[in-house]
């Protein structure tokens, strides 16, 4: 068996990009941290300290034209994803990015194009689903408990008010998306376990054919900037952002299944930024909804009634 290729890798974007120190550790043995990105001078002094072999890289097209690396890990704001991720594939460079890929269709194809132009590797790091649960369930899937697959849900209910400001009530890059861009915005921990339990895009799958939106008025968000800094601040008009509090998508694929997707990042309540729902013909799953519940799993025949739900850790697949 051949030795496995070592990647060089740089990331960039050093304040997100930190928060997988752990991961990048555990892949010692097949990546190569040799390159950090970033703007600011002290986001690279702390990089620089953990991993002082490190080349440190100011300006992103420095990076990209003279930086060690065969990948780059793209943890930059969500808006920079695609263009940064085309840069890198077009100067030779895998890229493994965060989610969201895009922030238009138009990005979404050039992206495409940029991928199938060069033929290197892109992945969309989604790692909601690598989730224990949602990975159970795409086995059981595969093993054909659910039967016929006619019903899923997904949905990502995480108030992220307080990150939208500065403790000085200047805004950051989250406030700036929520000006210029309505409907689901952030869909991808919602779809892609979903996606991945219908086969969407794979041999044998299913394929998503139409899809629609509906938002509600920014309400919360608006009685939070009133709270937290005044009626005078621009952000207090119920008018000012262009994005609403929560959105509701529906989408249709070619197999008739039907999937309902939430966003939600201004309403005032508890995290449940992993809400799952799976129906088929032979069984029904509920992920829990806050960390004092089990995911829930029900089994049955179709000709069977049954009001009975057991806990997904202790089901037995066959």
């Amino acid at each position: 068996m051949s030795a496995v290729k070592c990647v060089k890798l740089a990331v960039v974007g050093g304040r997100r990009g930190a928060a997988f120190d752990k991961a990048l550790e555990s892949l010692r043995d097949r990546v190569k941290l040799t390159a950090i990105c970033d703007p600011s001078e002290e986001v690279l002094t702390r990089w620089k300290d953990n991993y002082p072999d490190i080349e440190a890289f100011v300006s992103y097209d420095d990076l990209l034209e003279s930086g060690d690396c065969t990948a780059v890990f793209i943890a930059t704001p969500m808006e920079l994803h695609a263009w940064q991720a085309i840069q890198a594939l077009q100067s030779g460079k895998h890229v493994l990015s965060e989610v969201i890929a895009a922030t238009t269709l138009d990005e979404c194809w050039q992206l495409v194009e940029a991928v199938e132009n060069t033929g290197l590797a892109y992945m969309l790091a989604e790692n909601y689903c690598y989730m224990r649960p949602n990975m159970m369930v795409l086995n059981m899937v595969q093993q054909g408990v659910f039967g016929e697959i006619t019903y899923a849900e997904g949905a990502y209910i995480h108030d992220c008010r307080d990150l939208i400001f500065s403790g000085e009530g200047e805004m950051t890059w989250r406030g700036e998306i929520r000006l210029h861009y309505n409907g689901n915005t952030y869909p991808t921990h919602s779809l892609g376990p979903v996606a991945q339990w219908l086969g969407v895009n794979r041999k044998g799958g299913d394929h998503l054919v139409s899809t629609a939106t509906w938002m509600s008025p920014a309400r919360a968000v608006s009685s939070y900037v009133r709270d937290r800094f005044g009626f005078d601040h621009p952000a207090a008009r119920d008018d000012f952002w262009v994005l609403g509090d929560s959105a509701t998508t529906i989408v249709q694929t070619e197999k008739g299944v039907v999937i309902v997707l939430r966003m939600d990042s201004n309403s005032p309540r508890p995290h449940n930024m992993a809400h799952y729902a799976l129906q088929g013909t032979h069984a029904a799953y509920l992920s829990a909804r806050h960390a004092q519940e089990d995911p829930l799993i029900c089994r049955t025949l179709p000709i069977n009634i049954t009001d009975s739900w057991d806990k997904l850790e202790q089901t037995e697949l066959l």
